[in-house]
């Protein structure tokens, strides 16, 4: 298990939070080019620079607070630079922490988060990608010692258990939910589909081996 605590004062997930972590003075121009099109969405052009680049730093680590660039990938919703790092050999199941109480994520658990389906969908091509491990928090007397820790089913069910709920309240009170938390419903019910056939698939391939 790899972990990755990023040093900063911030402690949920928001995307802002975590492009102040990344950007720092002194960053060479190929990382700043190269962060620039991620947090501007530009998957295309994020993926060619990562492929011109990648033999000029360390591809997996990037910013400061070496934040790994697969986490990067799947906060911003970059299917095209997923595939490519998996395809490099970036562990689809580095930890990452913002800090504070926020929750470690795995570049899944955080596209989950995101309800990227496209970045899932790449994720689960690897084999290599865990069902098992999509979040989990760290303390007691033992700050190595987990507690918490969800397999990505748990962590969709509880995504989905909440825009549910959160769909329900609108109801009650006369309001039509909006269009945004729709489509973000119909995301998560569609990545815990895709989930469940992968895991068939993982299973059945047990069975056959």
């Amino acid at each position: 298990m790899r972990l990755v605590q990023a040093r900063s004062f911030f402690s949920v997930l928001p995307l802002s939070y975590l492009l102040a972590a990344v950007f720092v003075h002194g960053m060479s121009e190929d990382k700043r080019s190269l962060l620039d099109a991620i947090v501007r969405g530009n998957d295309e052009v994020a993926t060619a620079i990562f492929h011109i680049t990648r033999t000029r730093f360390a591809p997996e680590y990037i910013g400061e607070r070496d934040i790994p660039l697969m986490y990067l990938a799947s906060a911003y919703g970059l299917p095209r630079l997923t595939a490519a790092l998996i395809d490099a050999g970036a562990d689809p199941n580095v930890l990452v922490s913002m800090g504070g109480d926020a929750p470690w994520l795995t570049p899944l658990g955080r596209a989950v988060a995101e309800g990227a389906e496209t970045v899932v969908a790449e994720l689960l091509r690897s084999n290599k990608t865990s069902l098992d491990l999509a979040s989990t928090r760290f303390g007691g007397d033992d700050q190595e010692v987990e507690s918490e820790r969800k397999t990505i089913d748990q962590l969709i069910a509880k995504n989905i258990q909440g825009l549910q709920e959160q769909r329900d309240l609108l109801k009650a009170a006369g309001r039509v939910p909006s269009p945004y938390s729709q489509r973000g419903l119909r995301a998560m019910q569609s990545i815990e589909a895709m989930v469940k056939d992968v895991r068939v698939a993982r299973e059945q391939l047990l069975h056959v081996r």
